[in-house]
């Protein structure tokens, strides 16, 4: 089943990717050369739409759901669709983090806590702030050719190792999932870059990790 996930996750990233990327054009959701910027011509976004597809379809697909695996489904989604607002229409920073805590709490009520100390209260503060940092590090890393999609990949890749071994074949699904889709995007994303993940893939693929 993993080998499943993860090829249906690659083929459906892989293969929306460049239909996605004649979306962004016409939608003219491009990222513009900045005087920092690594590229010279607009190039376009919403990459992270083919890799949220790819991710949700190779889930699904096992018909094989806990509680905690609906969590993070739902409450990725949530991520997903702010952050494609984001890269339409430029959400305020105070809505993003708020979407974001929404988020966790739905993570949480599904049973998605971080077992670290001895209180719960402080098991769920480190559960948000664990979660909502790495969402906002890897959409900050998103700043170079390759570099979020890859972090993401390997780091998911390494989780699903885990998770096989261990027996936690649900957050395998997860973590295989995530990974393929990331690669199916890396096929486009490598310098120079044809298409850039945009705040609903950085964000999503952080917030799943």
């Amino acid at each position: 089943m993993y080998a499943k996930v993860f090829l249906v996750a690659f083929v459906l990233s892989a293969g929306l990717t460049p239909l996605i990327r004649l979306i962004a054009g016409k939608l003219g959701a491009l990222d513009h050369p900045k005087e920092r910027g690594m590229h010279k011509n607009p190039t376009p976004l919403l990459g992270g739409v083919a890799m949220y597809l790819g991710f949700v379809a190779a889930v699904l697909i096992t018909m094989d759901y806990s509680l905690q695996l609906k969590g993070v489904l739902i409450a990725s989604t949530l991520i997903f669709f702010t952050g494609l607002l984001d890269d339409l229409f430029d959400l305020r920073a105070s809505i993003k983090l708020g979407v974001q805590i929404i988020a966790c709490v739905v993570l949480m009520e599904h049973g998605v806590v971080l077992q670290v100390f001895h209180y719960q209260s402080l098991n769920v503060l480190c559960t948000v702030l664990g979660v909502i940092g790495i969402t906002n590090s890897v959409n900050f890393l998103d700043n170079m050719d390759g570099l979020a999609a890859g972090l993401v990949a390997v780091s998911s890749f390494i989780f699903f190792a885990i998770a096989a071994q261990t027996q936690q074949h649900w957050l395998g699904y997860l973590a295989v999932g995530l990974s393929a889709s990331c690669c199916g995007f890396l096929l486009f994303n490598f310098k120079p870059a044809k298409i850039f993940m945009g705040d609903c893939g950085a964000t999503f693929a952080g917030f799943t990790l």
